[in-house]
């Protein structure tokens, strides 16, 4: 049966309108453990064989739903497998068990703590035989819940697997496809395509929306962006000035200040114009005009 995150969350073509899929404030977000959660909790912290086991039995005896219920709300609106949302789940009440507070009480230390600043950070906390796409299903439970997204602080992070795992494949791919159309015109590279498409999810992910014409030009410009993500760590301020470690064939200014323009339908500033379109005002040497972008940025 879908949840109602499901319905709200997950729509039939990347051109439909995304929202927000939860609403946190109608989960109880109490910041201690009842005794008889702390009970039902304990059992995470004794390193079952069978984890899918643990979470069911978990769910069906209810002591645990106020936990259960956001992090399944979180996981149904995530794409991907069934048994890595099974996984996560049981790793953040593992670490409720540890911690003896709810999620919903970590502290930005304690969400990195859990989410590593590194993947051999992650695996040294959650020790080797996790699978290596599970960090990004924690990452992703973190982002949808509105506890942490100060996504420069865990260091190199697949940003496009993410948002693909936020937004939908498709929407993502339906943002990124013109703009680095307009890239490639422009003059920029293949090579610098992986630094693009790093700095075009995170900025997607930090607007908390797959749609480029949500972008606006406060937001790009490091205001509006900036002022939203500072309770999260002010990572807005270094979207456009620092290096992601994803992004290795490209400056990480360069990178940044490039996809910026590209997303705001902006071109170069010197050596990287080839005299390809205008989005704004279509012509040029190729004669035709270009993609519509959302260029209502208007920068």
């Amino acid at each position: 049966m879908n949840t109602a995150a499901q319905k709200r969350g997950q729509t039939g073509s990347p051109s439909d309108q995304w929202s927000w899929p939860l609403d946190v404030s109608r989960y109880d977000r109490t910041p201690l453990l009842s005794q008889q959660e702390q009970r039902a909790v304990a059992v995470f912290a004794q390193r079952p064989r069978d984890r899918a086991a643990v979470v069911a039995e978990a769910c069906r005896q209810g002591t645990l739903a106020r936990l259960l219920e956001p992090l399944r709300d979180a996981l149904a609106v995530t794409h991907g497998e069934e048994r890595f949302k099974v996984h996560s789940t049981y790793l953040v009440l593992r670490k409720c068990a540890r911690d003896g507070r709810p999620f919903w009480a970590w502290e930005r230390e304690t969400w990195l703590h859990v989410l590593g600043t590194s993947m051999a950070e992650f695996f040294r906390m959650h020790k080797p035989g996790n699978p290596t796409d599970l960090r990004q299903y924690l990452i992703a439970v973190a982002y949808l819940l509105d506890c942490f997204s100060d996504f420069q602080a865990l260091g190199g992070i697949e940003m496009a697997s993410l948002a693909f795992k936020i937004f939908g494949r498709e929407r993502v791919e339906a943002t990124f496809t013109p703009v680095l159309a307009v890239s490639a015109q422009w003059g920029y590279s293949r090579k610098d395509e992986a630094a693009f498409r790093s700095v075009m999810a995170e900025t997607l992910l930090l607007n908390r929306s797959p749609h480029a014409g949500d972008l606006t030009r406060p937001f790009l410009q490091g205001g509006a962006g900036t002022r939203h993500c500072t309770r999260m760590g002010g990572v807005g301020r270094t979207l456009v000035h620092h290096h992601h470690p994803s992004a290795a064939h490209a400056s990480g200014y360069e990178a940044r200040s490039a996809a910026r323009r590209s997303l705001a339908g902006r071109p170069p500033s010197g050596g990287h114009n080839t005299g390809a379109v205008h989005p704004r005002t279509g012509g040029g040497a190729g004669g035709g005009s270009q993609p519509d972008v959302h260029w209502r940025f208007q920068l």
